[in-house]
């Protein structure tokens, strides 16, 4: 049996069909990101106490939306540009 499953390429077992190894796999990584979900947000609040967690997050998403509006300028600026040259062709 092992030497028929071999000679499908990646060794896939013609038993269980290419789906359901898809299946599985969505399966495991599914719970691997529900147990992972809110860890990086448990080890910040760990580390600088509850008492300055609050001010820290609304820093961070400060920091955030200005990279967020630095982005968009730029990429406008980029297509204004781009814009501008096609015209004069």
């Amino acid at each position: 049996m092992f030497h028929y499953a071999k000679s499908y390429p990646g060794g896939v077992s013609p038993l269980i069909s290419l789906f359901v190894w898809i299946l599985i796999a969505e399966c495991i990584r599914g719970v691997g990101e529900t147990l992972i979900s809110g860890a990086d947000t448990a080890w910040i609040v760990d580390e600088v106490g509850e008492q300055h967690v609050g001010r820290l997050f609304l820093e961070g998403k400060r920091l955030s939306l200005r990279a967020s509006l630095v982005t968009a300028a730029v990429l406008l600026l980029i297509l204004a540009v781009f814009g501008l040259t096609l015209r004069k062709r």
